[in-house]
């Protein structure tokens, strides 16, 4: 192909099955008042705050004096480096 042009793309996606619609939801909501959905819902939202959400990964950037700071925390589990401004920082 030397040439490729706007009708030629359009010739393609025809053959290719694909064609212009109206746009429409794409999922199904009816029913989301429903008591037994909304006690799903808050169950998976206990489930998800309280077991799964504690759980997850964080990245924490703090400047190393509000870092030495924190009781407990061991600045040498970090990554610690040294802004353009000259804080020293660190990644946990």
């Amino acid at each position: 192909i030397k040439e490729f042009s706007a009708q030629t793309a359009l010739n393609w996606m025809k053959r290719l099955g694909m064609f212009y619609d109206a746009v429409r939801k794409s999922y199904y909501v009816d029913g989301h008042e429903r008591e037994d959905v909304r006690e799903s819902r808050a169950d998976f939202c206990k489930r998800y705050l309280y077991e799964y959400e504690p759980e997850c990964m964080r990245w924490v950037q703090l400047t190393m004096e509000d870092a030495l700071g924190i009781e407990g925390l061991d600045p040498d589990f970090g990554y610690s480096y040294t802004t353009s401004d000259g804080v020293e920082m660190l990644e946990v």
